[in-house]
């Protein structure tokens, strides 16, 4: 009886054992979100920190820029004849509220770039994550393929028909292959953890990225001139290079207003600063145009090699069937037919590249008559 009862109290202890073990790793357990590429970019905006602060930044310069309007209104209402400093005079001229606007119109238009930078980023990180998990498919079956190459080595050089040499190139060969998988897989982590801190995701959260179907769609015909001239009004440098411009001009403006009242060498000043702007100014305009004809050329250049990419794997395609044919009919080996294999992976590959590099393009020509330049996460 107490023999029985011991067993059952064993069988209890171990059973509260057993499930107190089961709770803390299910507590353990790393959370896991799943989500499309569009959620993930929503869900950047609303959880990055640089855009979070952005916005708040925003909220505080437009509440400056509504207080500059108010007292510009204030202070233009009714008729002036002097006034007490340039300060002033800046107020009732203007000048104050336009440059207050700058400053808003520009960090809201920063704001607008990060954003799409961020989305690129992710969408430019998404693909390259597959892209790592297809390479590393290849890889390690390559490594099989060496590992059998190794065996056969092996065995020639035991019936004397291969050299010692021969069994070790084949046992660098699979070295290196092995060295190459270890890389691509820390490079993959990389990834994963630059994809996480874009999004505002703790390190420990697992994350899967649904990129979706994707496909190859020609961008044909477009209104360059009408792009170009667009971009002068939307980009973020355009900006900053007008209201420089803008701002310059006021300034030369104002002290010549003042220039009777103040030293000479500060008027002139100010004077040589517009007039260099208004030197140099077109030619800035043109670097810009240019910026977006380099997007556009950089467009037909990644639809042009999507195009050659897609010829090869058609290739190839077809030389894996004729190989797998011939296989069957005892005329090649099965290691022949691995390579065979390899070969079609690796057109695979090389295609899905270009196409997802033929969107990101894509993307950037948008970007650069809209808000900018976008440019990819450091070290990618």
């Amino acid at each position: 009886m107490l023999k029985r009862l011991l067993m059952l109290l064993s069988s209890a202890i171990l059973l509260v054992l057993v499930t107190g073990f089961m709770s803390l790793a299910e507590e353990t357990k790393p959370h896991t979100i799943e989500m499309t590429l569009d959620e993930a970019k929503k869900y950047a905006s609303e959880h990055n920190k640089t855009l979070i602060d952005l916005n708040d930044q925003c909220t505080d310069l437009f509440e400056t820029y509504d207080n500059t309007r108010r007292r510009t209104e204030s202070t233009q209402y009714g008729s002036r004849v002097n006034f007490a400093s340039m300060d002033d005079y800046a107020l009732y001229k203007g000048y104050t509220l336009a440059k207050s606007k700058y400053a808003y119109d520009e960090l809201v238009k920063t704001k607008e770039l990060t954003e799409q930078t961020t989305h690129y980023n992710i969408e430019k990180l998404a693909y390259e994550i597959e892209q790592a998990e297809k390479d590393l498919e290849y890889l390690n079956k390559t490594a099989k393929k060496l590992e059998k190459d190794l065996v056969i080595a092996k065995l020639r050089f035991l019936l004397l028909m291969a050299s010692q040499n021969q069994v070790d190139q084949a046992e660098t060969a699979l070295s290196q292959i092995n060295t190459k998988v270890k890389l691509m897989e820390d490079a993959l982590k990389m990834k994963i953890n630059a994809l996480k801190a874009l999004m505002g995701i703790d390190r420990n959260t697992v994350l899967k990225i649904n990129a979706g179907e994707k496909k190859f769609e020609q961008l044909g015909e477009v209104g360059l001139t009408k792009l170009k001239e667009e971009a002068l009004k939307n980009r973020l440098d355009a900006l900053k290079l007008t209201h420089s411009y803008n701002t310059k001009k006021m300034d030369y403006e104002l002290y010549e207003y003042f220039k009777a009242y103040i030293v000479f060498n500060e008027y002139k000043s100010r004077k040589d600063d517009y007039e260099k702007a208004d030197a140099t100014y077109q030619n800035e305009l043109d670097d810009i145009r240019l910026k977006v004809e380099n997007a556009y050329e950089a467009v037909v250049t990644s639809e042009n090699e999507y195009a050659d990419a897609l010829e090869a794997f058609n290739n190839t395609t077809e030389n894996h069937r004729i190989n797998e044919l011939r296989y069957s009919l005892g005329m090649i080996s099965q290691v022949d037919l691995m390579s065979s294999e390899l070969a079609l992976v690796k057109a695979e590959a090389d295609l899905k590249k270009a196409l997802d590099n033929s969107i990101l393009v894509k993307r950037k020509f948008t970007a650069a008559y809209t808000v900018g330049d976008l440019e990819a996460v450091p070290g990618q």
